[in-house]
């Protein structure tokens, strides 16, 4: 099963999908606000629609101004560098992946710079 914590400290509730579903990984349902994260522009808000341990497909406004790869911000604790696999135009299936190492070396895993209102003030 897969979990994780919101930024309000509540679990995401993760339902099975159709058991007509005949890839290999299981997919779970999720409705989940995530952000992807390019380092050059600000974080690109979306939701996550389904999750498996290896990739997850999110629902944007236009798939196309999708990065090919990225860091997807599940929480602030809690990150991925993701791979873009297929897209349609308001959704994008992605791979979960390591990150390049010119990246890693760059980045902490699970720490990913991004825009808090409060800090504006």
């Amino acid at each position: 099963m897969i979990s994780i914590d919101t930024e309000q400290g509540h679990e995401l509730q993760i339902t099975t999908m159709d058991h007509h579903d005949k890839r290999a990984i299981a997919r779970r349902e999720i409705s989940h606000t995530v952000r992807i994260a390019t380092g050059i522009s600000p974080p690109l808000e979306c939701q996550m629609s389904d999750v498996s341990p290896i990739g997850a497909r999110l629902l944007v406004h236009d798939s196309q101004t999708v990065p090919q790869q990225f860091v997807i911000i599940l929480n602030p604790k809690l990150t991925r560098w993701c791979e873009v696999m297929w897209r349609s135009d308001k959704a994008v299936g992605v791979q979960f992946m390591r990150a390049p190492k010119t990246v890693a070396k760059k980045l902490k895993p699970a720490t990913v710079p991004v825009a808090d209102a409060s800090s504006a003030a």
